[in-house]
């Protein structure tokens, strides 16, 4: 489904025709698999929002 997406800089949450979410809302991409990826992405941003932060810290 990757590459599948309407718009190529689509984030898979609530973008329009994001394949994606429609594979979720058709049972063909489990949720808990979908929400796990949003929670690594999520982690992702913090680790990397840490050491942004960090590294001006000097």
């Amino acid at each position: 489904y990757l590459g599948h997406c309407k718009y190529r800089d689509c984030k898979h949450d609530a973008d329009p025709g994001c394949a994606i979410r429609e594979a979720v809302e058709e049972g063909k991409i489990a949720e808990i698999r979908f929400e796990n990826y949003h929670r690594i992405l999520e982690s992702m941003a913090q680790v990397k929002t840490r050491k942004n932060f960090s590294d001006t810290d000097d």
